[in-house]
């Protein structure tokens, strides 16, 4: 009798310390998560990219998080490597612009969705 409540006594310290580190894996993944997400809304924000997003009205917060941040990074890469600054920069200085002047934003197409 007094092996099975020793048995199950560690046995119950062995599930409430298991308990306790997932919750604090847990913890810890959703802030590296979050400090991720703040440094790529930084990194769009800071190029045309994120005034492109303004432009069409889209909430950058919920966009960082409804789509994958490999979308989103391979969002940022296409306008580093874009060649059409001068003009996007001329259609994001507008006020109002129509799709067909946005054809030439490799990530127009994927705004738009």
């Amino acid at each position: 009798m007094t092996v099975s409540i020793l048995l199950l006594l560690i046995l119950s310290v062995a599930i409430l310390m298991t308990a306790v580190l997932l919750i604090i894996a847990i913890r810890k993944n959703f802030h590296v998560g979050q400090s991720f997400r703040v440094q790529l809304m930084e990194k769009i924000e800071s190029i045309r990219f994120g005034r492109m997003l303004i432009k069409h009205n889209v909430n950058l917060q919920q966009f960082l998080h409804d789509r994958p941040t490999s979308n989103i990074e391979s969002q940022i890469r296409n306008c580093y490597v874009c060649d059409k600054t001068s003009a996007c920069d001329s259609v994001l200085d507008k006020s109002v612009f129509s799709d067909k002047e946005l054809d030439f934003c490799p990530n127009h197409s994927s705004i738009k969705k």
